[in-house]
Protein backbone atom coordinates (compact mmCIF):
# COMPACT_ATOMS: atom_id res chain seq x y z
CA UNK A 1 0.00 0.00 0.00
CA UNK A 2 1.43 3.47 -0.86
CA UNK A 3 2.13 5.84 2.03
CA UNK A 4 -0.54 8.32 3.04
CA UNK A 5 0.19 11.92 2.08
CA UNK A 6 -0.24 14.43 4.89
CA UNK A 7 -0.68 18.20 4.77
CA UNK A 8 2.44 19.78 6.26
CA UNK A 9 0.94 23.29 6.12
CA UNK A 10 -1.35 22.58 9.07
CA UNK A 11 0.98 20.18 10.87
CA UNK A 12 1.28 22.24 14.04
CA UNK A 13 -2.47 22.76 14.38
CA UNK A 14 -3.45 19.11 14.78
CA UNK A 15 -2.82 16.42 17.36
CA UNK A 16 -2.41 12.79 16.40
CA UNK A 17 -3.02 9.94 18.84
CA UNK A 18 -1.29 6.54 18.70
CA UNK A 19 -3.78 3.73 19.36
CA UNK A 20 -1.24 0.89 18.96
CA UNK A 21 2.14 0.17 17.39
CA UNK A 22 0.52 -1.43 14.33
CA UNK A 23 0.47 0.22 10.90
CA UNK A 24 -2.60 2.38 10.18
CA UNK A 25 -3.31 2.93 13.88
CA UNK A 26 -2.41 6.60 14.48
CA UNK A 27 -5.49 8.82 14.40
CA UNK A 28 -6.64 12.43 14.49
CA UNK A 29 -9.14 13.07 17.20
CA UNK A 30 -10.27 14.83 20.29
CA UNK A 31 -9.31 13.90 23.82
CA UNK A 32 -12.02 13.65 26.47
CA UNK A 33 -11.76 14.45 30.18
CA UNK A 34 -11.28 10.77 31.07
CA UNK A 35 -8.23 10.44 28.78
CA UNK A 36 -9.90 8.55 25.96
CA UNK A 37 -9.87 9.76 22.36
CA UNK A 38 -12.63 9.74 19.79
CA UNK A 39 -10.90 9.69 16.41
CA UNK A 40 -12.28 11.48 13.36
CA UNK A 41 -12.86 8.05 11.85
CA UNK A 42 -15.20 7.29 14.77
CA UNK A 43 -12.97 4.90 16.72
CA UNK A 44 -12.82 5.45 20.50
CA UNK A 45 -9.62 4.35 22.29
CA UNK A 46 -7.16 5.13 25.08
CA UNK A 47 -4.00 6.46 23.37
CA UNK A 48 -0.49 5.14 23.92
CA UNK A 49 0.99 8.50 22.92
CA UNK A 50 0.07 11.97 21.71
CA UNK A 51 1.88 13.54 18.73
CA UNK A 52 1.87 17.26 17.94
CA UNK A 53 2.56 17.83 14.27
CA UNK A 54 2.99 15.20 11.59
CA UNK A 55 3.62 11.56 12.52
CA UNK A 56 7.15 10.56 11.52
CA UNK A 57 6.03 7.36 9.79
CA UNK A 58 3.18 7.87 7.28
CA UNK A 59 2.45 4.11 7.31
CA UNK A 60 1.26 4.47 10.90
CA UNK A 61 -1.55 6.87 9.93
CA UNK A 62 -5.11 5.61 9.52
CA UNK A 63 -6.16 6.64 5.98
CA UNK A 64 -9.58 8.04 6.95
CA UNK A 65 -8.01 10.32 9.56
CA UNK A 66 -5.34 11.46 7.09
CA UNK A 67 -8.05 12.25 4.56
CA UNK A 68 -10.00 14.27 7.13
CA UNK A 69 -6.82 16.21 8.00
CA UNK A 70 -6.52 17.32 4.38
CA UNK A 71 -10.20 18.33 4.37
CA UNK A 72 -10.84 20.18 7.65
CA UNK A 73 -14.36 20.01 8.98
CA UNK A 74 -16.41 23.08 9.79
CA UNK A 75 -18.15 23.25 13.17
CA UNK A 76 -21.51 21.54 12.77
CA UNK A 77 -20.59 20.02 9.39
CA UNK A 78 -21.15 16.28 8.98
CA UNK A 79 -17.98 14.20 8.99
CA UNK A 80 -17.28 11.70 6.23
Amino acid sequence: MPPVLLDATSAQSVTWFVASLRDDDTHLGGETTDGTVTARCGRPFRPLARLNGLPLDPLQVFPTCAQSQRQPTRPGAPRR
